[in-house]
């Protein structure tokens, strides 16, 4: 299938069954599966948030031809990142744009906002010019503020940093997950309209709640 295809599912239009399709297919080799082969939107070998972050560009300015360069989605600073529940104490890592991966290790807290604290300290203790992170707004949300726009990745600990939490509708599981508060902020696409932009909230609004209706513990990295 040609690169930039958004119809996953070969439906004859793209939504939220596309997105879906991505989702079912995190990381499953694209290769060796015909159902997933298609998933891999932006044909860069790999299915992961950042193809479902396409499909969500197209669904939203369609026709767009910055769709399909999501990796160049990013957050204007200060952004709001916010932790959907409780953990389970489990390591993981986070990475700033090109900087080196950071691995946060036990004893990780898992009620919500002390999580949040964690990710807070971690951040600042990292000693990234220009970064810092703060608590809020909100119990479980925290700021992250950089000397430019970034790009906010999380992952396994000691393994790669492979999902993009910015732009992310899908949000990000790590312990147990994570999301950004602002929806696809794309600066290299333009002003959307006021109807664009509706569609790509009630989007991400269902897609949310699928999620939660079928992954009550989301998978943990």
């Amino acid at each position: 299938m040609p690169c930039c295809t958004y119809d996953v599912d070969a439906d004859g239009t793209v939504g939220l069954g596309d997105v879906a399709v991505v989702n079912s297919c995190h990381f499953v080799p694209p290769s060796h599966s015909e159902y997933c082969e298609p998933a891999d939107v932006n044909c860069d070998g790999v299915i992961n948030s950042v193809d479902a972050t396409c499909i969500l560009c197209e669904i939203a300015t369609p026709g767009n031809p910055a769709c399909c360069d999501a990796p160049n989605v990013s957050t204007q600073s200060p952004g709001v990142f916010c932790i959907d529940a409780d953990g389970d104490g489990s390591d993981w890592s986070w990475q700033l744009d090109a900087t080196a991966p950071v691995t946060v290790t036990g004893p990780v807290p898992s009620a919500a906002e002390d999580l949040r604290d964690a990710f807070v300290s971690s951040v600042n203790l990292a000693a990234i010019a220009g970064l810092s992170a703060t608590p809020g707004p909100g119990a479980a949300c925290f700021t992250v503020a950089y000397s430019s726009s970034f790009q906010f990745w999380v992952g396994p600990p000691g393994g790669p940093v492979t999902c993009l939490v910015t732009g992310n509708p899908l949000g990000c599981s790590f312990n147990p997950m994570i999301y950004e508060q602002v929806s696809l902020p794309v600066p290299a696409l333009g002003p959307w309209s006021l109807a664009a932009l509706a569609g790509a909230l009630s989007a991400i609004a269902v897609i949310g709640g699928n999620r939660r209706r079928a992954r009550p513990r989301p998978t943990r990295i």
